[in-house]
């Protein structure tokens, strides 16, 4: 009993954390492709889990591994033959996640958020 206790409050911290990372890149339209390779991780754990039929305990390692996936990304995307793909497949997500705001104002806002990126790097370097 106490094991499917721990297994169904691990799966409900981890569909938790996809709905926020979801909602996360949906809101913040300037979120890097890390960060939305994040919340596609957070995904594909929490639907993974009930289509399969494994016990709901594998979230308990599903959720450190999904941090661990925004982490890696970040690194990975700047390899260009590893990069592309990548980032291929996190605009797919964002796009699907995006459906109904204005490609416009998610352009300028990702133009504004790489303007403060390099705003900030100057700074630093000055």
């Amino acid at each position: 009993m106490l094991i499917l206790v721990l297994g169904i409050v691990g799966y409900a911290i981890l569909c938790f954390l996809a709905l926020m990372w979801l909602i996360g890149v949906r809101v913040q339209l300037s979120a890097g492709a890390h960060t939305i390779l994040g919340s596609l991780a957070f995904f594909v754990a929490a639907v993974i889990i009930p289509v399969s039929q494994i016990s709901f305990l594998h979230a308990w390692w599903m959720i450190p591994a999904s941090f661990g996936v925004a982490i890696v990304s970040a690194i990975l995307i700047s390899v260009p033959v590893i990069g592309k793909p990548l980032i291929l497949l996190a605009s797919l997500y964002a796009g699907i996640v995006r459906i109904g705001i204005d490609p416009e104002n998610i352009r300028a806002a990702q133009l504004l958020g790489a303007q403060d990126a390099v705003e900030s790097w100057a700074t630093k370097r000055s």
